[in-house]
């Protein structure tokens, strides 16, 4: 990439609307100056701003690619643009571009202004009509509002008219019209020719000839019976001479076209001349010193140009520098032809004449001679001269027509090249070998990534193509770039002064991208016409091209299809299978639900009977005296309550139905109270170590539920070692930080880890591990409940389980628990005695559905002192609680019939708040249940019970020291 030394050689933008006509005019002065101040120009060609075409958004995207940095200043033509918009819009413009620019026609605030006198060229027209003709009714057919020049030319007709004397007639000013609409400015003529003028003005000569046609319409002749003037001196109005007639007399009024109709030639067009080419040049000019730093004036206005023709009523005024040495010779030819000399003479000057100087000239000084009275008359001689004159016009429209014809041919020729193409690359070759011809010697076609649909700035570019002079150019590794830079690396780089012309490309709403030219050819129409057909071509290719996309893209989304409905069978197939093995595993689930739910029930009522065992055997041992051979009887049964207390407790263990007793407990002294069981559980093909703690690792929790999950890891390690191994059980105190282990907050932690050198787990399997049901064991060797009883366990705590394994290199399981908070380490408080008898006794409501198990109790209770009242049922209790006001406590079984003893709880603290109540039970079937006694500050009391615990809980109940 080469970068252009700025300094060197300023480039210079310009915004238009057209390079056809007066727009080619000023387009061919901007650059004719550009190329002799040695600056490259970059002509940006778009719409009139707020053009209400569908395309007008569209193509004045050009604009916005003037932000970029391959621009030192702008040319802004901004009467052009703003003919719908207004100046504002323009203002508002060139605001965003942020370039030092000039304006032209119209000022712009803050900015150097060429400026033509429209007010003056108006004001000399009247002033022609009025001294040279002296016409007093004279119309003036208005161009749109919104274009700042058609409202001064307006100015000037009412400024030339007060000078004149003359008064003003609105009925001879129709209302102005919304744009440059032919229609409209026939449809104005009929209305104003109403009021008989003698002459008529138009604020362009676009509108000068369709009053013509307005006029002639209405059966009046131009100039015999209205004058009609004109503005702009357009060089393309000679297509008018073909005549402009509505095709449709139903649309007339609404569309004008042009048909070809050589008998209604209108006479040559008296016009105000504006130098549009003068402008362009006087803006560059303007522009460059400015950029250098130079004084620049605020405005220059240039003066206008009365052109003399045939329409106002006129014969062709002599012009002054057609005089000289041709015009006498023609004199002498013409004096010599009259002496009787021969008339060859003066018809070959006059030939010679016309074709060196020009059409215009010859009748201007043909004009002459037949006004000059040193010549006799001799109307053979003028009639000659004047059919010379019609053949070289002929001849001379005959050629511009063939050459216009050539053009339209070559440019009509490559279009249909470019329609035929399928892929950019494909345009892109036929624009290489066809500009040539046409005369255009590079050019570089850029589309945006992707293609825009809204107004904004545009992104990235991708060149899809560019040629110079016949050759293809290597779009580079990366044809990709910013669209600011126009054109990536050194394509705008030339020698000498470069001219450029950058056209958008587009489709409807869809921006596509931008092609740039290099300006070869002074005819501007064809760079337009170019960028239409490089369009149309473009969005064939990329409609071809979206449809290539879009077949491919079904038949690979068939072919996915295909491939998922293969997929989706074998899922399905395996699906099956895995909801067959699920199934299993849930009717063995069931099984074992069934089985915890009857050893649950085996539980509770066994607890009842230990109650009255257990009570009754200790109350008996205690009564009788050391040397009683009937106290190591009693001792025997008391031993063997305590023994079934604790396989009761298993029992609801591996049935789920325990309620969590949460305590501070050493994590230490946990796995120790476990090693022994662990062991035998292991068996000897495992070797068997612990590493614990120097110091206790204090934790909250339940004591039998952190066994239970000690034991299932332990279990779990052992069966992951079938020939044997180590497997090692370690506790330690750590401190994580923020971040260092996923899904555990940052604090203190007592951490249990069991290791163990089995054949671990690939990557899927730990990431299904704790998945109620998932197991890797083979069918009846395990009910994929384990791991998710330790998770859940765990999770419950407040703490994580996480693992870590690979295949072949043995597992380790990591629990975090949380490190017991301060006011969990607070000593609890001691144990209380049993409370003695004593005459003032408190009364203890008793509630149990179980007989044996209500009158144990009342004994336990009656033997500390208490007096007890009974009930069998919650709602009993609830009559008693009404009906005895002096009831301190109640004592309420968990599990009863009708009404359990939570709903009891909370019915009593509706009708007595504050009452004490001491829940009893062996298990809780209902979660809800187990929740609830969990909770602190709720009195529970395990089955079975002693006198003695029952008595301590309540002498703590009583004194509000409850866990």
């Amino acid at each position: 990439m080469i970068e252009r030394d700025r300094a060197r050689r300023p480039r210079i933008g310009a915004l238009n609307m057209s390079l056809a006509g007066l727009f080619e005019l000023q387009w061919l002065g901007m650059a004719d100056a550009a190329q002799a101040l040695d600056a490259d120009l970059i002509a940006f060609i778009g719409r009139e701003l707020d053009d209400p075409a569908d395309f007008g958004r569209s193509a004045n995207s050009v604009y916005e690619l003037t932000r970029g940095a391959r621009l030192d200043g702008l040319v802004v033509w901004t009467t052009a643009l703003s003919s719908y918009a207004g100046p504002r819009a323009v203002q508002a413009l060139c605001d965003r571009l942020a370039l030092p620019l000039v304006s032209v026609e119209h000022p712009l605030p803050g900015h150097p202004s060429v400026l033509f006198d429209d007010t003056g060229g108006i004001r000399k027209a009247v002033e022609h009509l009025v001294e040279v003709h002296g016409h007093n009714r004279i119309a003036f057919v208005r161009g749109p509002a919104t274009h700042p020049g058609a409202e001064l030319r307006y100015r000037g007709y009412l400024d030339g008219l007060a000078a004149r004397g003359l008064p003003f007639d609105e009925t001879l000013v129709p209302v102005p019209p919304q744009g440059w609409d032919a229609g409209r400015a026939v449809a104005m003529t009929t209305e104003v020719c109403a009021r008989e003028p003698q002459a008529i003005i138009a604020a362009s000569d676009f509108f000068a000839q369709a009053v013509i046609v307005g006029v002639r319409r209405l059966g009046l002749r131009v100039p015999d019976d209205v004058a009609v003037i004109g503005f702009d001196d357009l060089p393309n109005t000679a297509h008018f001479a073909l005549g402009l007639d509505n095709v449709d007399p139903a649309v007339a009024g609404r569309t004008v076209e042009r048909s070809v109709n050589l008998g209604s030639a209108p006479p040559p067009l008296t016009t105000v001349r504006m130098p549009f080419a003068d402008l362009g040049a006087k803006a560059v000019e303007l522009l460059l010193a400015r950029l250098r730093g130079d004084q620049v004036p605020e405005s220059v206005t240039l003066v206008p140009e009365l052109v003399v023709r045939r329409s106002c009523g006129c014969l062709p005024t002599p012009v002054e520098d057609t005089g000289g040495q041709v015009a006498e010779r023609l004199y002498q030819a013409a004096r010599q032809a009259l002496d009787g000399e021969g008339d060859e003479r003066f018809l070959t000057a006059l030939d010679s004449f016309a074709r060196t100087e020009g059409v215009d000239h010859a009748w201007t000084a043909l004009a002459a001679l037949r006004r000059d009275r040193r010549l006799p008359p001799a109307p053979e001689l003028w009639w000659q001269a004047r059919q010379l004159l019609g053949e070289i016009i002929g001849q001379q429209r005959t050629f511009e027509h063939q050459v216009g014809e050539k053009r339209d041919e070559v440019v009509r020729t490559l279009g249909q090249r470019l329609v035929t193409a399928r892929e950019v690359g494909d345009l892109g070759d036929v624009l290489t070998a066809e500009l040539p011809r046409i005369g255009i010697p590079s050019c570089a076609m850029a589309l945006y990534e992707p293609p825009l649909t809204e107004p904004g700035v545009p992104g990235q570019a991708v060149l899809a193509m560019a040629c110079d002079r016949g050759r293809r150019l290597d779009a580079g590794d990366q044809p990709s770039f910013p669209a600011l830079d126009l054109a990536p690396g050194s394509f705008l780089e030339r020698a000498t002064a470069s001219n450029f012309v950058a056209l958008p490309l587009y489709f409807k709403d869809e921006r596509l991208g931008f092609v740039l030219f290099e300006a070869g050819v002074r005819v501007g129409w064809i760079y337009e016409a170019l960028r239409g057909q490089i369009s149309s071509a473009l969005a064939g290719v990329i409609l071809v091209e979206r449809e290539r996309r879009a077949l491919a893209a079904v038949e690979e989304s068939s072919r996915r299809l295909e491939d998922r409905v293969a997929e989706r069978t074998a899922e399905l197939r395996e699906q099956i299978k895995v909801r067959e093995h699920v199934e299993e595993q849930l009717r063995h689930a069931q099984k074992m639900e069934a089985v915890g739910r009857l050893a649950g029930g085996i539980a509770h009522d066994f607890n009842n009977l230990l109650v009255v065992i257990n009570g009754y055997s200790e109350m008996l041992r205690n009564r009788l005296r050391d040397n009683d051979e009937l106290r190591d009887a009693a001792e025997e049964i008391r031993n063997a309550g305590v023994r079934a207390e604790a396989l009761t407790r298993q029992l609801l263990i591996f049935s789920r139905q325990e309620v969590p007793q949460p305590a501070l407990l050493d994590l230490n002294d946990v796995v120790t109270g476990v090693e022994a069981m662990l062991r035998r559980l292991i068996g000897e093909q495992v070797r068997f170590t612990t590493r614990l703690a120097p110091l206790p690792c204090p934790v909250f929790a339940d004591r039998g539920q952190l066994e239970q999950v000690v034991v299932n890891l332990v279990v779990n390690a052992r069966d992951a070692m079938p020939g044997g191994g180590l497997l090692t059980v370690e506790t330690t105190e750590v401190h994580l930080a923020e971040g260092e282990r996923v899904g555990v907050a940052p604090g203190r932690y007592a951490l249990l880890s069991i290791t163990d050198t089995g054949v671990g787990m690939s990557a899927q399997t730990q990431q299904r591990i704790f998945e109620p049901f998932f197991t890797t064991k083979p069918a009846g060797q395990g009910t994929g409940l384990g791991l998710s009883t330790v998770f859940g366990i765990v999770e419950r705590s407040g703490g994580h389980v996480t693992v870590r394994s690979e295949p072949g290199a043995g597992s380790s399981f990591d629990v975090h628990l949380p490190h017991a908070t301060d006011e969990e380490l607070k000593p609890a408080p001691e144990s209380l005695p049993p409370a003695p008898t004593a005459e003032a006794r408190e009364t203890v409501l008793l509630v149990e559905d179980e007989a044996s198990v209500r009158a144990a109790t009342r004994v336990f209770l009656e033997q500390y002192g208490y007096r007890v009242i009974e009930a069998e049922t919650g709602a009993k209790a609830l009559d008693l609680v009404v009906a005895t006001a002096e009831i301190d406590a109640v004592v309420t079984d968990v599990v009863m019939p009708e009404m359990g003893g939570r709903e009891l709880g909370e019915q009593l603290e509706q009708l007595r708040p504050g009452l004490p109540v001491l829940y009893v039970t062996g298990y809780a079937d209902n979660a809800d249940v187990r929740e609830h006694l969990s909770q602190r500050g709720v009195a529970l009391l395990q089955k079975p019970f002693t006198a003695a615990t029952l008595a301590r809980r309540m002498r703590e109940l009583m004194t509000g020291r409850t866990r």
